[in-house]
């Protein structure tokens, strides 16, 4: 049973999050339901993530850590400004198809052509691993995409912002490279950057080090219990 059809079967929410996190579901497979059916599904997942403290996801996370997939260099993020995924998702919903130099010039309006194409290939890249828009090098939005991007539209106000902020932390840690660091860092020492110079040079081990930070620092902020996992990674 993958995730989709727990949430419209109201199963438990522990095998919904297990298959959600660690059982990404091909665009093929989503596809086969209904536009109303999966709009039904993101509203609901979305008030399941919202109610349910990130501890407990991350719980859930741990306990089938054998589920996470190997790391390669694609899985590393890279991007500039986290709060700026809230936009890519709108982008990519009007503008289908849009390649990376043409969503970066919609966010990055007046800037050199060369600084928007790399803005808007890492920040769409940076939407695709927290399941807002699909993975490739044209734009397409995704059912969660669609139903976060109403989240930002004039009249959802101060709720809409809310809501973002809390889904935010929560989607991040649907990226296996968060997943692997959050696993390994929670009880005990894990050197963080030794992982990252198997698969990167020095130099973009260091640039990508700080991306991955503010993704992590989105998650210790939504923790409301003492967990220890920032103190445990070594970023040496």
């Amino acid at each position: 049973m993958n995730y989709i059809d727990a949430v419209i079967q109201d199963k438990d929410r522990e095998i919904i999050l297990e298959e959600f996190y660690l059982e990404p579901l091909k665009k093929q497979t989503v596809d086969r339901y209904t536009v109303e059916r999966l709009s039904y599904v993101a509203r609901k997942l979305f008030t399941l993530l919202e109610e349910t403290p990130t501890e407990a996801i991350i719980d859930i996370i741990e306990a089938n850590k054998e589920k996470i997939p190997p790391l390669s260099t694609r899985d590393i993020p890279m991007f500039s400004d986290l709060k700026a995924v809230d936009i890519v998702p709108g982008i990519a919903e009007s503008n289908p198809g849009a390649s990376f130099p043409v969503i970066g010039s919609i966010m990055l309006p007046n800037n050199r052509a060369v600084n928007q194409r790399k803005w808007g290939e890492t920040h769409y890249r940076l939407a695709a691993m927290m399941r807002l828009v699909e993975n490739g090098t044209k734009a397409e939005v995704t059912y969660l995409g669609r139903e976060y991007e109403k989240l930002a539209r004039p009249g959802s106000g101060e709720e809409g912002l809310r809501e973002r902020d809390v889904l935010r932390p929560r989607l991040c840690l649907c990226s296996p490279c968060i997943q692997t660091l959050i696993v390994n860092s929670r009880h005990h020492h894990f050197e963080a950057m030794k992982m990252y110079r198997q698969m990167l040079t020095e130099n973009t081990a260091i640039r990508r080090r700080s991306c991955t930070k503010q993704m992590l620092n989105a998650i210790y902020a939504s923790c409301s219990s003492d967990e220890k996992m920032a103190e445990n990674l070594i970023w040496k």
